[in-house]
């Protein structure tokens, strides 16, 4: 409803179509994952909340960087974020920190997606599980996440497993995720 956060989400969605490359990462309106339609180019809703990543390639960013160096409106030190491998990490935060606020520990998140409470989560449990608390993942994104669970490769997530996504530090790194300490392939 503010006037100001609608000309800036207008302004966004400006850049990302005139921009080069997949621009917007994770979308969500009103806390679901959402696609911009067409139509928010013209006008953005009077109502409800978006929130997203706005990723530039790297071309982008060093045009953009020459273009303004030594203008001081841009903060000393400021380095900015290329690609779309920052936004992985982000998402396995976010997921992560949504889990947290539906879940008091590791233990009640494991068992509220363990539906047939077989002690391991396959990939359909954790999808659905997960919708269930309103964050979808489309698939590359969960198989990611499936890369950083099941660290024994058999298919399931055991609960150490589980516990270990519940605690673990998440980086990335040279175009591949650190889990831990561990660079993974995954993404």
């Amino acid at each position: 409803e503010n006037p100001e956060h609608r000309r800036i989400m207008q302004e966004l969605l400006y850049l990302g179509e005139k921009e080069p490359g997949k621009n917007f990462m994770d979308v969500t309106y009103n806390d679901r994952d959402f696609m911009i339609p067409a139509s928010w180019l013209k006008e953005v809703p009077n109502r409800g909340r978006v929130v997203l990543f706005y990723c530039r390639e790297m071309a982008t960013c060093k045009q953009i960087r020459k273009k303004h160096d030594g203008d001081p409106a841009w903060p000393a030190g400021c380095i900015e974020r290329f690609g779309t491998e920052w936004v992985q990490r982000m998402r396995l935060i976010v997921t992560r920190m949504k889990l947290r606020e539906w879940c008091h520990s590791s233990r009640d998140a494991f068992d509220k997606i363990d539906r047939d409470g077989g002690g391991s989560l396959n990939r359909t449990e954790i999808a659905v599980g997960l919708f269930k608390m309103g964050i979808w993942l489309s698939p590359p994104e969960l198989g990611a996440m499936m890369g950083v669970l099941d660290s024994d490769g058999g298919g399931e997530v055991e609960y150490e497993e589980w516990n270990r996504f519940w605690n673990m530090h998440i980086e990335v790194q040279g175009g591949k995720l650190e889990v831990d300490g561990e660079m993974l392939s995954v993404l």
